[in-house]
């Protein structure tokens, strides 16, 4: 199994094939090849990580989807059913240690819940929602729980949160997350692993692509229909928006914070019933 586009969020999508391939046939032994072999320890659907190329090889990738800009189709589907293997469940997985979760645990343990995990910026400036709404919206979200900031070292830098942005290994983050009870964010990795550690989350799409393409039903996933919409844009240079990220600027502090309540209330309904 090779992860060709190996990033992080790319990552824990192959793992997903992983786990409907050993499904499919459990006598398989797979060896996945990625640049992220962290994300997929303890996995129990991979045998190996980057070990010797076996004699059949399937991967993971989705160009075509991103030239045709198609907008309709989950970017697992081309890879799942080139092998035969009808499905829509395409929510991630993660698997981590009790000593990982052990210790998340003691960190966050003076924190009182509800704690709300964000993260502002993707690789890709096309996700992100405009850092002046960020700005305008952790007010709202410090008033509804404590504040865990994750993601790199690029993140900004804010007063009042629990800052573990670029401080942390991409597994340690994952513990962390575990431990949060709501993730808001752009379409990323965090992402990824919040659908795996059954985290909720309110992810701020805009419009590049439709919450079809690489989204989790059980998110609230916010997505502003455009003309232009599922433009699959990166926002680096020769790729950037035409619009002034017209789909991400539609998106209000408000909608955010009316998607936060809903989730942590379905939350508290959900442990009270």
């Amino acid at each position: 199994m090779r992860d060709l586009f190996g990033t992080p969020g790319d990552t824990l999508l192959t793992g997903t094939v992983c786990r409907h391939v050993k499904q499919r046939w459990p006598g398989l032994r797979i060896n996945c090849a990625t640049a992220n072999p962290d994300l997929l320890l303890c996995d129990p659907n991979v045998s190996e990580l980057n070990g010797q190329p076996g004699l059949f090889v399937l991967d993971f990738w989705y160009l075509e989807l991103i030239e045709r800009r198609d907008n309709t189709r989950h970017v697992l589907a081309p890879t799942l059913s080139s092998i035969g293997v009808d499905t829509t469940d395409y929510g991630a997985r993660v698997y981590l240690t009790e000593a990982e979760r052990g210790r998340a645990r003691e960190f966050l343990e003076p924190m009182p819940r509800p704690r709300i995990a964000f993260n502002q910026r993707s690789a890709q400036p096309a996700k992100n929602w405009p850092r002046r709404h960020w700005d305008a919206l952790l007010p709202g979200l410090r008033a509804r729980g404590s504040l865990v900031q994750l993601g790199d070292q690029s993140e900004p830098v804010h007063e009042d949160v629990t800052r573990y942005a670029g401080r942390l290994t991409r597994r340690e983050s994952m513990a962390i997350l575990a431990e949060c009870d709501i993730f808001v964010g752009p379409e990323s990795f965090l992402m990824h692993a919040a659908s795996g550690l059954n985290v909720p989350a309110v992810v701020i799409f805009g419009g590049r692509t439709s919450p079809v393409v690489s989204g989790y039903a059980i998110n609230r996933n916010l997505y502003t229909d455009l003309p232009c919409s599922g433009c699959w844009l990166s926002g680096h240079p020769g790729s950037e928006c035409p619009h002034d990220l017209a789909c991400l600027e539609a998106i209000s502090v408000t909608d955010v914070l009316n998607a936060v309540d809903d989730e942590l209330q379905t939350a508290r309904t959900r442990r009270s019933g």
